[in-house]
């Protein structure tokens, strides 16, 4: 069979918020190099000044926020802002430790908003779990669209169909955007290990297989397989090569071992991790040199 597991998520409750968990799993952790998947949305909520996700830290990773509808300012310890609209990508790669914030933007403050996005963690690899802070922005339309007769793949991460995201990738994957049209298909011509699809919305058949809806379907990667639609639908492609080696999470930490894993949460708890805060000074410093 094509099709090796189908995951359905569970919910995870933030705020107001309702998110759908995918990643980790209890019948996978990883496709590729993704360990964590969330879909937030479509949803709509009254903006507060309570409202997003407060300062928090990742490390081992590299988080990415792609935004499908909504508005969301984005800033970190390591000096990274954003004001992220549709169909704007983040991507910070947390390495050594960093802390960040998600929140409506300022002028939103009292209304009521769109909100719906996928939010991911890509393990980094070992020689890189120690790696220097960063963060990018990429605006929409600076992300590569194939288009085909019946649909079109927005390449967010990595390579697919013959193009490459300017996303910054640090091993080989793909993250893509795909819609089709009714009656449509589209060959998934995507060269990894380990490949999932999610179907968020519509109807669609891999090799003449059902897939189902809200529910992350993974499959072996074998020859050029055929995604079709009869209703039309939209869908988010995952994957990359396995890792070599294991991953270990605790809550927003991933290591390549259970004594590395501690040292960063100890490192947090310790209040040794960077803050909003120490940059905001850092910044002040700066302006007055």
């Amino acid at each position: 069979m094509l099709i090796s597991e189908v995951i359905e998520p569970y919910v995870v409750a933030k705020g107001p918020i309702l998110l759908r968990r995918f990643l980790p799993s209890p019948k996978r952790q990883m496709v590729g190099p993704f360990i964590f998947l969330d879909q937030a949305g479509p949803t709509q909520i009254r903006v507060t000044s309570q409202s997003g996700c407060s300062e928090h830290p990742h490390s081992g990773t590299a988080t990415l926020t792609y935004l499908l509808n909504g508005n969301l300012t984005h800033r970190d310890s390591a000096g990274g802002y954003a004001e992220l609209s549709s169909g704007d990508l983040a991507l910070m790669t947390a390495g050594s430790g960093i802390t960040h914030e998600e929140k409506p933007q300022g002028d939103s403050i009292g209304t009521l908003r769109d909100l719906y996005f996928i939010e991911a963690w890509l393990a980094l690899p070992d020689d890189l779990e120690n790696s220097e802070p960063s963060f990018e922005h990429h605006k929409h339309r600076s992300l590569p669209e194939v288009c085909f007769e019946s649909g079109s793949a927005w390449v967010l991460v990595g390579e697919g169909w013959g193009e490459t995201a300017p996303t910054t990738s640090y091993t080989r994957t793909v993250l893509a955007d795909i819609s089709i049209e009714p009656g449509g298909l589209l060959p998934l011509e995507l060269d990894y290990e380990e490949i999932a699809i999610f179907l968020m919305q519509g109807d669609a058949s891999l090799n003449e297989a059902p897939l189902q809806v809200c529910a992350m379907s993974v499959y072996r990667s074998v020859g050029v397989p055929v995604l079709k639609s009869k209703s039309g639908c939209r869908a988010i492609v995952l994957g990359g090569d396995s890792f070599s080696s294991p991953r270990f999470i605790d809550q927003n930490f991933v290591a390549s071992s259970k004594v590395l894993l501690e040292r960063q949460a100890s490192k947090y708890r310790n209040g040794e991790f960077p803050s909003l805060l120490s940059e905001y000074f850092a910044q002040i410093q700066n302006l007055r040199n």
